[in-house]
């Protein structure tokens, strides 16, 4: 049996998520996947942070890559560096769970979804889908308690074409968006989107960089690891004196190694994380995000830029082991600057490495600690801020059980609910959900399977092809669409609530859907009545048919995906 460890994935998109807890570098600054974020000017704090991330944890890079790549043959202080960096890792029971096994979405997966918001919404989501294909269908039912309204809404997706379908809304038709890199682009919508920032060509580079699985990403881990390894390579460690430091609730000798992180070196770091990462974007995605204005080269520019405001830092490392079998790891690290403060993280160790964890500066005097035990059955873990208690969470290992809870300048949030990881089952409830003047009541439950029958929806009678659809047709379907009878119930409904105190209606008063002038409930809108003036130009712009209404937001790996974690920062 092979004593890797288990990778595991997005159920929706299949893309490989870290399994290891992130490192305390990690839960401040993202995950091991993303550059550091750009420390700010006169900030001592932020760049140390970054420094001892590199070089003393990597959790979330993977100790498994480290393995591979730590070469048997060097010897000398930079390969006891990096031995001893690749034994401090270690995960919590929570992390270890928190996200879905392999074998649920290794091909075939069925999922579950529901949420609750009193007195406003319940959704119920129920799909099944085919990793390889890169294909789902989902099931939804909506319920919105304030118009006592009630639907149901169908779609698939695929790595060409969105389908989105209801027996309760245009009973019969079914609405469909071609994205395919081959897809008509010179339809109503693209003539719309022309003159804008964002054409239909844009919209489907989005659509395909989201349901596309063409990078690899088990290798980036390696990759970033093999970046920080080839730093640490060419830099000059001496000896330092030992001093004695808490390892696992014993005090234990520690030799020292001394180096000097300068901005070069850091600006070099940078840039190797930098050209790992961008490799796992797609050259059209790197263009898209260049035109809106959100480069990536930008991103690393700026942080570039912030660290010519870096001090030199000294950083000593401190190594130590229990007993003469036991192994080398990281358990201290200082960091000085050149404003004389002095900065100390602690990995204490309890059950692993870096269960507990406390970093301090002397000149600011300021703190951060993270606390962690096994209780039994319980893992408890606390966060602390200059000795306030930041966010704490209790977890159950047996029965999965999950309590969660935040401070922060009075407002306080707390989460009650249980979390299960099975080889062939995962599921994560949050049953309770409360937060300082928040009057609603909200649940949410997730389930994934490993296993499902995939099932395309059935063929529709009447196909709108919203890519390549002439104004004619959009009109003539928006015409069709306003005598639906779901559309008329939701008009009445809004107009009831529109005729109150309440919020005005947006079918009220002569808008879109009303029955008084200029609506498509009146007399103006017969069947003889579609003039090119009723329908000109200015009813259909782009406002109308925008890159938002058909976003890869709507359908993107962030709907289902693990983001149901928690950030610890």
């Amino acid at each position: 049996m092979s004593n890797e460890p288990e990778m595991k994935f997005d159920p929706m998109t299949g893309k490989p998520l870290q399994k290891e807890e992130p490192s305390y570098f990690e839960q401040n600054q993202g995950n091991g996947a993303i550059p550091p974020v750009a420390p700010k000017k006169n900030n001592k704090w932020v760049v140390p942070v970054v420094i001892a991330a590199g070089v003393v944890v990597v959790g979330g890079v993977g100790a498994f890559a480290a393995t591979k790549v730590v070469p048997r043959i060097a010897y000398g202080k930079n390969y006891t560096i990096l031995e001893a960096v690749k034994n401090t890792e270690g995960s919590s029971r929570l992390m270890q769970n928190l996200l879905p096994s392999e074998k649920i979405i290794n091909g075939k997966y069925s999922v579950d979804l529901s949420a609750k918001v009193s007195n406003v919404c319940d959704i119920k989501m129920k799909g099944v889908g085919d990793r390889k294909k890169a294909q789902a269908v989902m099931n939804t039912d909506v319920d919105i308690t304030p118009l006592n309204l009630s639907f149901g809404l169908d779609w698939q997706v695929n790595q060409e074409v969105v389908t989105v379908q209801s027996d309760d809304f245009m009973k019969g038709s079914a609405f469909t968006y071609d994205y395919s890199k081959n897809a008509k682009t010179d339809g109503y919508l693209g003539e719309m989107l022309a003159s804008s920032d964002f054409t239909q060509k844009d919209l489907n580079a989005y659509f395909r960089e989201a349901m596309s699985n063409q990078a690899d990403y088990t290798e980036m881990p390696k990759e970033l690891w093999d970046a920080t390894k080839s730093q640490i390579n060419e830099m000059d460690f001496t000896d330092a004196d030992s001093e004695k430091f808490e390892m696992d609730g014993e005090k234990v000798n520690c030799q020292g190694y001394k180096t000097t992180f300068t901005k070069k070196e850091m600006k070099k770091l940078v840039k190797s994380y930098k050209d790992v990462i961008e490799k796992y974007y797609s050259k059209e995605m790197l263009k898209l995000m260049e035109k809106q204005g959100t480069s990536f080269d930008d991103s690393f520019e700026e942080l570039d830029r912030q660290l010519d405001d870096m001090d030199d830092i000294d950083t000593t490392l401190y190594i130590g082991k229990k007993g003469f079998f036991g192994k080398s790891r990281i358990v201290a690290c200082k960091m000085k600057n050149d404003d004389g403060d002095e900065i100390l993280l602690e990995l204490l160790g309890g059950n692993y490495p870096m269960e507990n964890i406390k970093m301090t500066s002397e000149k600011e005097d300021k703190s951060i600690e993270r606390k962690g035990e096994m209780d039994g059955d319980k893992e408890k873990v606390e966060y602390l801020v200059d000795g306030e208690k930041a966010l704490s969470y209790t977890y159950d290992t047996k029965d999965g059980d999950l309590t969660f809870t935040l401070s922060s300048d009075g407002e306080d949030v707390s989460i009650e609910g249980e979390l299960v990881s099975k080889p062939d089952e995962y599921s994560i409830k949050l049953d309770d959900v409360k937060a300082t003047g928040f009057p609603y009541e909200v649940s949410f439950e997730y389930t994934a399977k490993a296993g499902g029958d995939f099932k395309e929806l059935d063929k529709a009678s009447d196909e709108y092809k919203l890519e390549s659809m002439s104004q004619e047709e959009y009109q003539a379907m928006v015409a069709k669409m306003s005598q639906d009878p779901f559309v008329l119930k939701v008009a009445g409904l809004m107009q009831s609530v529109g005729t109150g105190d309440g919020p005005t209606s947006i079918f009220s008063g002569g808008s879109l859907f009303s029955s008084g002038s200029g609506g498509y409930g009146s007399d103006s809108y017969n069947s003889d009545s579609y003039s090119s003036d009723d329908y000109s130009s200015d009813d259909y712009s782009s406002d109308d048919y925008s890159s938002d209404d058909y976003s890869s937001d709507d359908y993107s790996s962030d709907d289902y995906s693990s983001d149901d974690s928690y950030d610890f920062n």
